[in-house]
């Protein structure tokens, strides 16, 4: 670094590089001196990742191709599928919950937010629900599914298990869907209830993220529903978080 010849640092991603992520931003990165080349003094003092085995290689010259200077107009530019692969997990889970790009990426555009400045930024419960709320649009996987399939097909609310995908999935993205937690005597959140009004369409997430069901509310209604569960409930307790739109101070 201390070569008066060096103009900066070069982010060479590694021959075995199996799978897109952290590293191509650091590779197509633009400070001014082109395509993935770190200024001396803004180069990076650790691995992008665990198990990381790409390099740094000094420069004396600029590189002539131009490359990206903001995280957020690097992934914005990707593909769902490359950007979800590049995102930290937990990232992913906040941005389907409904989280902007924007509140992910630092101020100056040079990395994610670190999720423990996130987690102080929303409120422990706010993220813990976005989070699993996030997780759950993220991944198809049913506690339960064929049981719950069978269940609402009798029923006649359903018609087959992509369809019950589709009901869960748009209850839990509406912006005007409540979303309201069990919250366990020691703080820990165990279920999320997204109940929507409008809809009279009620969705269960669990503790892990998995979707546990979804369901068209009966003729109770939804305070009288929200009644029974707090009746039910012993050291627990049920709290409303916040509407979808919400979560995110909108």
């Amino acid at each position: 670094i201390d070569d008066p010849d060096t103009i900066g640092y070069e982010w060479r991603l590694s021959s075995t590089h199996p799978r897109p992520d952290i590293c191509d931003w650091y590779a197509g990165i633009d400070f001014g001196l082109g395509k993935g080349v770190f200024p001396k003094d803004q180069v990076p003092r650790q691995k992008a990742h665990p198990n990381c085995m790409c390099k740094l290689v000094a420069k004396t010259t600029r590189n002539k191709e131009r490359g990206e200077k903001n995280l957020r107009e690097f992934l914005q530019g990707l593909d769902p599928a490359r950007k979800k692969a590049i995102m930290p997990a937990w990232a992913r889970d906040l941005e389907a919950a409904g989280a902007p790009i924007e509140a992910l990426v630092r101020p100056d555009g040079m990395g994610f937010r670190s999720m423990k400045e996130i987690r102080a930024l929303m409120g422990e419960e706010k993220f813990g629900v976005a989070q699993k709320v996030g997780r759950a649009m993220n991944e198809r996987v049913w506690t339960r599914l064929e049981a719950h399939v069978e269940k609402r097909m009798k029923e006649g609310f359903i018609k087959n298990a992509r369809e019950l995908d589709r009901n869960f999935e748009r209850v839990l993205g509406h912006k005007e869907t409540e979303l309201w937690a069990i919250k366990g005597a020691k703080g820990e959140i165990n279920k999320i209830y997204g109940l929507n009004r409008a809809l009279n369409e009620l969705i269960i997430v669990n503790k892990e993220g998995k979707r546990v069901t979804w369901f068209p509310m009966d003729k109770r209604g939804p305070d009288k529903f929200l009644d029974d569960e707090r009746s039910r409930l012993k050291k627990s307790s049920l709290i409303f978080i916040s509407l979808v739109k919400e979560l995110w101070g909108k």
